[in-house]
């Protein structure tokens, strides 16, 4: 009995291993993909949408030059302590990759998920990151996109990462939602545009 408990532990373990983002502690991408798709299948039942928040640190290469990798990943934990810290225990955090991170927020419209958004932004942008080398300050960029069934899952995720880098063209540390129009056309990624 106590072999299968430590074998059920190991498998947890490693379970956890395997969804987790070692950096951050957040899903890794894989998990954060296969509860997105659960979340889109629910839909499929519900009719009710999700919100998508794809965020950026900002001049995160800056940080790095000038302050050292090891200020880095603390600012990196830093922020994804802070993004789950913000949204609620029902929502995913993620990180997507580098300074990048995603969040899912099921039952949300674009409203609700751009005042979530303006809140991690704000939240970031008033507390400072400890780092060996002093205390370190950055802002994010965040772009919304939602599901409402009339596109694919990519095609969402890809519309709130256009909506980001907008509003990184536009001056950073802002809140940009992925706009009717460009929901409606074909977007620069080669998606289908979406419909209805």
């Amino acid at each position: 009995k106590q072999q299968n408990a430590v074998i059920h532990k190991q498998a947890e373990e490693l379970k956890h291993l395997a969804t987790r983002d070692f950096l951050t502690g957040l899903s890794n991408r894989r998990d954060f993909l296969d509860k997105a798709h659960k979340e889109a299948a629910r839909f499929k039942r519900t009719r009710k949408p999700f919100a998508m928040i794809m965020l950026d640190i900002d001049y995160f290469k800056t940080v790095n030059d000038t302050f050292g990798h090891d200020c880095g990943d603390t600012v990196l934990s830093g922020v994804a302590k802070l993004i789950e810290k913000s949204l609620r225990t029902h929502d995913v955090a993620a990180r997507w990759g580098g300074e990048e991170f995603i969040c899912l927020l099921p039952e949300t419209d674009l409203d609700g998920a751009c005042n979530a958004a303006e809140k991690i932004r704000s939240l970031l942008a008033s507390v400072t990151h400890a780092c060996v080398a002093g205390e370190v300050a950055v802002t994010v960029t965040l772009g919304v996109g939602t599901y409402d069934g009339s596109c694919t899952l990519e095609t969402t995720i890809n519309q709130a990462d256009m909506a980001l880098y907008k509003g990184k063209h536009q001056g950073r540390n802002q809140v940009v939602a992925a706009d009717e129009q460009q929901r409606k056309t074909e977007s620069f990624w080669g998606n289908k545009p979406c419909t209805g």
